[in-house]
């Protein structure tokens, strides 16, 4: 504490320069008093900064632990944040004191006169409670108000001086001393100031403990008691006060009274401590307290009442009825009334607890507006149902559109969970489901029961990844393998962005199926609506009470299949009441092009008496009374076939000299006489005989048979090398393995030979060719040049000259060269055919060489040793150097 001679001395030491004319003007300095501390072992305080030292008021409490499990959500008490910490007290000793202010010994008065006296007079309340002033006579203050004791003042100024007026303030405040005790953090005797409160008293000992009560704090002063609820100064109640003190009070803090608890749509969710002698509370009272609910609306009110037995009961509840010791009140949206409480979950803004009687159904939870959320997935949800006798929870399948349109409906039950999901989590619960049940069907580890393992109703993957890998009988690998992949179906968070956020990489047959569902028809959460907080698949099946291996084992037998014309084709979680054409919304609809004469469903009966299933395949309309009234079942599979036509088959690109050039869409049967008819026929400078046709598939089998001669040469050269000598080999060996490698790296053309002229593809109908998909059709102009590529003299295109055979332009090109091979040569013609030069070839003069030809001559192979090679590469080259023609054929055009 601060005695009033250290208060004296702070308040001189700050003074510096000549005392004002009127020291009662003088400004003086805040007294901040701190609260006690205890340093000492077992201490509560000692930080030196007027605050608990350990945090005392935020360590829950026994009561506000126990009425928080009860209640599903924390709880505190009221009052304690404020009460509850010693806190340093600040005593302001500038402005006028209040006429109540109770004056006692060791207060100063300030007295100033004005008038025909004129002076400035200090005086104390001395020990005989008297004030002594000059020319007065003594004044009693100790006792009295300041507001009587300035009267009695007055009138002896007005007796003793004439034409004198008199200004009457304190001065400095006394000290006193006060004795607190009870449940606070630092009890003992206390030295405040004159002006101190109980409140006061109360933070300078460290605060109340949450044992202690704040409605019933009692103050003992001359043998008389005095009541204070500390409610009144953290509300606008008026029914309490908190009082000053005066020298010798005793203040006691005595334990926690009886309390109530109110969570829910409230300003401020607490424990409240009744008024003291009370054990109950009105609604109306407890709601006030609480701040008024929070926003403006229909509510329902519900008390979670404790029975003679022991056992809570939730009922429902008026503003008129009143809130008993340790119960609970709940406010929440409005429902039905209800002796016992089910709870609804899931991505809805209805979320909670709902009272039930006996006859509440499932249709009046969710039929209620808002109840199913702002993008629901409405063929499946979940109730989870606790066994009364071995307490223990199992998974009832719902579909919430069968609820809402009355098809159907069930009796809920007290501690039902029903658990209602957002199109976006069906998006990953689906696939999630759908990968799981791949895996089990290649792996013999998923169809063992492993519950037994492990409890159920966990979230911890752990348990589950420890369940599944013991006493399974898998070796060390297989088992890591396997509880990895638990573990990451287990975590897979799920999110309003449909995506698998972590714990699972997921493959690409898992993203394609994780992006399809529902892409079609999925509406668009508001900006305005709330981020859904992100789980985990292990974290859904902890809201349920069972283990994430049954969760995904029983939707697993949820799963219905759609492939074929429908917009979102997939895997679907649909419930026992499905309709078709609810099924078919939820996958977007069917395509403009469905066959709806024709749905191919393949239905499985399972009969587990006897053990026997039966597959059975119909086909459905998707028009009249079967698509309204067929009944989903799980494990069905639909295919949705397209209306068999003749368009949109493919495209083939037509280029060159024709009338209109361009890519034109193909009908089935198509023939290159069609287009060519369609881009307005060949024109005047078309060459037709050089015709490029080129087409995907040919390229593909090119490339095979280009990779296989390779491999061939390449196991012949092998064996050649192993039987020739080490002298043998080297340069040779390098020649060969470097051609391969370059052909080997060559992209084939596809190039096909085929009659592109219109009068003779209607001659001859069986030579116009059909087309395919990516065709590729140019028609050069004619040529002017025969091209002379290979081991000559002087490579390169010449003038054609029907009068010139193949060996003047051999020697228009110099002749061969010293590495030529002349057997092997051979002309590529403009339609992409090759013809190997012989005898005959020599004379032949007219028609054997049209223009827009390559002749070709090879080199001369023979000084490598392995001749067999040899042979194979040339002839792997021959058919390479058709392509290489081809190409410079068409750059040149």
């Amino acid at each position: 504490g601060i005695d009033l001679n250290q208060v004296q001395q702070q308040l001189q030491g700050g003074r510096q320069g000549a005392v004002p004319a009127n020291p009662a003007d003088m400004p003086q300095p805040d007294i901040i008093q701190q609260p006690a501390t205890n340093n000492g072992p077992g201490g509560q305080f000692g930080n030196g900064n007027g605050q608990l030292g350990n945090g005392q008021a935020a360590v829950p409490s026994r009561l506000e632990k126990i009425l928080s499990d009860r209640a599903g959500t924390p709880l505190v008490q009221y009052g304690y944040s404020v009460f509850g910490v010693g806190r340093a007290v600040s005593v302001p000793q500038t402005g006028a004191m209040q006429d109540d202010y109770v004056l006692g010994p060791g207060d100063e008065i300030v007295v100033s006169l004005r008038g025909q006296e004129n002076a400035d007079t200090r005086a104390y309340v001395n020990r005989d409670g008297q004030v002594v002033l000059p020319r007065l006579s003594p004044i009693p203050a100790s006792g009295r108000s300041l507001g009587s004791f300035r009267q009695d003042l007055l009138n002896a100024v007005q007796r003793a001086y004439v034409a004198t007026s008199a200004y009457v303030s304190v001065g400095r405040i006394r000290q006193i001393s006060v004795l607190v005790s009870g449940e606070l953090n630092n009890p003992g005797q206390r030295n405040i100031t004159g002006l101190s409160s109980v409140a006061d008293a109360i933070l300078l000992s460290g605060g109340i403990k949450k044992s202690g009560s704040l409605r019933d704090v009692r103050l003992i002063r001359g043998g008389r008691q005095y009541n204070i609820d500390l409610y009144s100064v953290l509300t606008e109640r008026s029914g309490g006060r908190d009082m000053r003190l005066a020298d010798g009070d005793r203040i006691i803090v005595p334990l926690l009274g009886k309390a109530v608890a109110v969570t829910g749509l409230v300003r401020q969710p607490a424990i409240f401590e009744l008024p003291a002698g009370q054990s109950q509370l009105s609604v109306s009272n407890l709601l006030s307290l609480a701040g008024g609910q929070e926003v403006r609306g229909s509510y329902r009110l519900s008390v979670l009442r404790i029975q003679q037995d022991g056992r809570n009961n939730l009922i429902t509840v008026t503003v008129s009825d009143t809130v008993r010791d340790s119960e609970i009140l709940f406010v929440q949206l409005d429902a039905d009334q209800a002796v016992g409480s089910a709870t609804l979950t899931g991505d809805t803004a209805l979320a909670g607890k709902y009272p039930i009687i006996t006859g509440t159904r499932l249709s009046d939870m969710l039929r209620a507006p808002g109840a199913l959320g702002t993008s629901p997935y409405t063929l499946l949800g979940l109730i989870s149902r606790r066994d009364p006798v071995t307490m223990l929870r199992s998974l009832i399948s719902i579909s919430p559109i069968a609820v809402v349109s009355g098809r159907e409906d069930m009796v809920l039950q007290s501690d039902d969970i029903v658990r209602i999901f957002s199109i976006a989590e069906a998006g990953v619960l689906t696939p999630t489901v759908d990968e799981f049940t791949d895996r089990r069907s290649q792996n013999d580890l998923f169809l063992r029961d492993p519950n037994s393992k492990f409890a159920t109703g966990t979230t911890a993957t752990a348990a589950l990844t420890q369940g599944v890998g013991q006493g399974q009988g898998q070796g060390e690998g297989s088992g890591a393998e396997d509880r990895q992949t638990i573990a990451g179906l287990a975590e897979r968070r799920i999110g309003a962005d449909g995506a698998a956020v972590s714990g699972f990489e997921e493959t690409p047959a898992i993203q394609g199926r994780t992006s399809r569902i529902f892409t079609a028809n999925a509406p668009q959460a508001p900006s305005q609506e709330p981020a859904t907080q992100k789980l985990t698949f292990a974290e859904i099946a902890g809201q349920l009470g069972v283990s994430p291996l049954i969760l995904v084992n029983y939707l697993s037998d949820h799963l219905a299949t759609l492939t074929g014309a429908v917009r979102g084709p997939g895997s679907y979680l649909v419930g026992y009441t499905v309709l078709l054409k609810d099924l078919v919304t939820a996958a977007g609809g069917t395509n403009n092009w469905t066959n709806e004469g024709e749905v191919e469903l393949t239905s499985t009966i399972v009969d587990p008496a006897t053990g026997r299933s039966q597959t059975a395949r119909q086909h459905l309309s998707l028009r009249g009374e079967q698509l309204a009234n067929y009944i989903v079942k799980p494990r069905d599979q639909l295919r949705f076939n397209p209306i068999f036509t003749d368009v949109n088959v493919g495209r083939i690109t037509l280029q060159g000299e024709v009338h209109t050039p361009g890519t034109f869409e193909l009908t089935r049967g198509e023939r290159l006489s069609s287009v060519l008819a369609r881009a307005g026929g060949l024109t005047n400078v078309a060459y037709p005989y050089g015709t490029i046709f080129l087409r995907k598939s040919v390229a593909a089998y090119e490339r095979e048979g280009y990779m296989r001669e390779v491999r061939q040469i390449q196991d012949q050269m092998m064996l050649a090398m192993s039987r020739a000598g080490a002298e043998n080999q080297g340069t040779d060996t390098t020649f060969v393995q470097n051609m391969l490698k370059e052909l080997s790296s060559q992209t084939p053309l596809g190039r096909m030979s085929v009659i592109a002229d219109p009068s003779e593809l209607a001659s001859r109908p069986a030579m116009d060719p059909l087309l395919e998909n990516g065709d590729v059709v140019y028609i050069p102009p004619r040529p002017a040049t025969v091209t002379v590529l290979g081991q000559v003299l002087s490579p390169g295109s010449f003038p054609y000259d029907p009068a010139v055979d193949v060996k003047g332009y051999l020697e228009k090109a110099g002749g061969y060269s010293s590495l030529a091979d002349e057997s092997l040569t051979f002309v590529v013609l403009p339609d992409g055919t090759s013809r190997r030069l012989d005898r005959s070839w020599l004379s032949f003069r007219t028609e054997a060489l049209p223009p827009g030809s390559v002749v070709v001559v090879p080199r001369d192979l023979s000084p490598i040793n392995l001749r067999q090679v040899v042979i194979d590469v040339s002839q792997l080259f021959s058919q390479f150097a058709i392509s290489i023609a081809s190409l410079a054929v068409l750059s040149k055009q």
